[in-house]
Parts: C-alpha cells; sequence; structure tokens
C-alpha cells in the first residue's frame, strides 16, 4: 500500500465528517485510511463508513493528538504516511499531488498551506487563518519543519525519529519539535505552498488568545533555548517576524508611557508604519481579503502581544527549571 492517512479526532469534533467525506473522494486509489478517536463513546458518526474497506475507525482512551498519531502510524500499512488534521478538508487531487511531487524530488516529505478562503465567518477566524496561509505562502520550498494539520512524511523516517513527542498532550508544537528532529537526523521535509488545504477551525478570541500563548508561544521558547537557531528561525519566529515583535513591543511601551510624557504618543505613528514595512507582504494579502484594515492591524499587534507573553513565560518557566 502506497500511502495510510492518518487523522485523530477529539472528542465529539463533528468537522471529521466533512474531512472524512473529502478523503475519500481522493482520486488516489491506492491509500487507506485510519480514524484514531481521542476518548469517543460513540460511532454514530461513522456509520456512513463501515462498508468502506479504505477507512478503519479505531476507538482510543483519551490520549492527545501526539500518541493517537503514533498509534495510527504504528498499526498503518502504508509506505507513506499523511497527517490530516480533522478539521481540514483537502481537494480530489491534493493526495495524488503531494506523493508525485515527492516521486520527482525525492525528498522524505512534505507539508501544504492553508488556503486564504477559511470557512468560519468570523473576523477573528479568518484574520488567524489568513495569517497563518501567508506564513506558509512566505517560507514556500522552506526546509527543516513539519505541520500537522496536512503532511506527507515516509514511514520509515517517521519512525526513526520516534515519532511525536508524547508528552504533548494536547494541540501544541509537537509538529514543530518533530520538524526539528527529523531535520537533525538528515531528512529533508520542504513547505509546498502550492498544495492548499482549507481549514475550519472557528477562532475564538478567547481559545486563540490561550493557544497561542500557553500551547505555542510559551513551549516554542522553550525549543529555542534547547535548539537554538533551528527553532528561532522557523516559519513565524523568524528574523522578520522578531522584527515585527520588537516595534510592536515598542508601540506598546510608547502607549503606556505617554499616559506620563504625552509626546511619546507622536512617535507610535511612526513604530506602526515601521512594523506596516516589516510585515508588507501581507498585508498587500489582507487589502484584497479584508473591507477595513485597521481592524487587522489591530489584532496583528495583539498577536504579538500574545507570542511575546508566551516568549516570556516560556523563557521564565524554562529558567525556573534549570
Amino acid at each position: 500500500m502506497d500511502l495510510s492517512v492518518i487523522i485523530p479526532v477529539k472528542k465529539n469534533d463533528e468537522t471529521i465528517v466533512a474531512c472524512l467525506k473529502a478523503v475519500c473522494a481522493s482520486t488516489l486509489t491506492n491509500f487507506e485510511v485510519v480514524i484514531i478517536l481521542d476518548g469517543w463513546e460513540s460511532l454514530d458518526y461513522f456509520q456512513a463508513w463501515e462498508k468502506d474497506v479504505r477507512v478503519r475507525i479505531i476507538p482510543f482512551p483519551k490520549s492527545g493528538p501526539a500518541v493517537c498519531r503514533n498509534y495510527g502510524v504504528k498499526i498503518s500499512n502504508g509506505t507513506w504516511i499523511s497527517f490530516v488534521d480533522s478539521d481540514v478538508l483537502i481537494e480530489g487531487n491534493t493526495l495524488a499531488v503531494a506523493l508525485h511531487s515527492l516521486s520527482e524530488n525525492g525528498e522524505d516529505g512534505l507539508i501544504g498551506s492553508y488556503d486564504n478562503t477559511p470557512s468560519a465567518p468570523s473576523f477573528v477566524s479568518k484574520f488567524r487563518n489568513i495569517l497563518h496561509h501567508h506564513h506558509h505562502q512566505r517560507n514556500h520550498h522552506k526546509a527543516g519543519v513539519f505541520w500537522g494539520a496536512f503532511s506527507i512524511i515516509r514511514k520509515k523516517a517517521f519512525e526513526d525519529v520516534g515519532g511525536f513527542d508524547e508528552n504533548f498532550d494536547l494541540p501544541s508544537i509537537e509538529d514543530v519539535e518533530l520538524g526539528i528532529r527529523l531535520a537533525n537526523r538528515g531528512y529533508v521535509i520542504r513547505i509546498d505552498a502550492d498544495i492548499q488545504v482549507k481549514h475550519l477551525k472557528n477562532w475564538t478570541f478567547y481559545n486563540w488568545m490561550r493557544t497561542d500563548i500557553f500551547l505555542r508561544a510559551k513551549p516554542w521558547a522553550v525549543l529555542m533555548y534547547r535548539h537554538g537557531n533551528q527553532a528561532g528561525n522557523h516559519l513565524n519566529t523568524d528574523s522578520l517576524e522578531k522584527t515585527s515583535a520588537l516595534f510592536t513591543l515598542l508601540t506598546l511601551g510608547l502607549l503606556l508611557c505617554g499616559f506620563t510624557w504625552t509626546w511619546l504618543w507622536a512617535l507610535v505613528p511612526v513604530t506602526i508604519l515601521i512594523f506596516i514595512l516589516t510585515q508588507l507582504s501581507f498585508y498587500r494579502l489582507a487589502s484584497r481579503k479584508f473591507s477595513f484594515l485597521p481592524s487587522v492591524l489591530v489584532l496583528h499587534h495583539i498577536y504579538f502581544i500574545f507570542a511575546l507573553t508566551g516568549f516570556f513565560l516560556g523563557v521564565f518557566s524554562f529558567k525556573k527549571d534549570i
């Protein structure tokens, strides 16, 4: 068998219905789908696929996506493994195009990109998903990365590095950490930003804040201490993003200090302008996707505030442990 598609599904995640329909509509013929149900009590959602010989539905104790993905790989039959998140829709030719690309370039894997037309209607969802799309597009062909939402990897390479770190019991940066270990072993995984998938996640302000501070930036800071440049020059932590974070911090400092020294507020437009210039490619995209760019600018600054907050929490926790 050429390919095993592994999909971990958190309890009662209804998006799996659309995700599984999209996967099963693939033009690829020789593949299997392994659904790992993370803590589910009922299998009613999956009755429609009981007769599909390609699909295996595996009930599993609540364990988190890292454990579920590792178990899915363990029981899989494919030479290649594709990880697909349950809130992602692939196109009919996505799997075939990805495998063809890998056979042409001889690399060990690839990751795709979110598209720029997310399904969730809220402003926060649209902003967060399009920003993620932008990061992938800007880093087209970058190596040394991994991504759990949509990726394909040689099963041998995955097993050689020990799979996902199961200490990540919540969706976090287990994919980033895996990418670093793969690169350290000499395996080449690249971003193919032309292979795009649709994200169904509906972001609220609260789950955005919680995810970016505690499940991404904080553990990422620990990775940066342990792995240096490999974790610190990684998509949304490269030098351009660090510069933007610096000017976010300057802008926030000027706004706060301006309550004491009001003349400092005159400098705020300068730091905001420099911030926009460092992120000019994103704002070109945003101008086509959003009708009111000032709101995007506010959310973009909030994004960096969350990242900085998580970073400082991660630095503190790391130093506390050593």
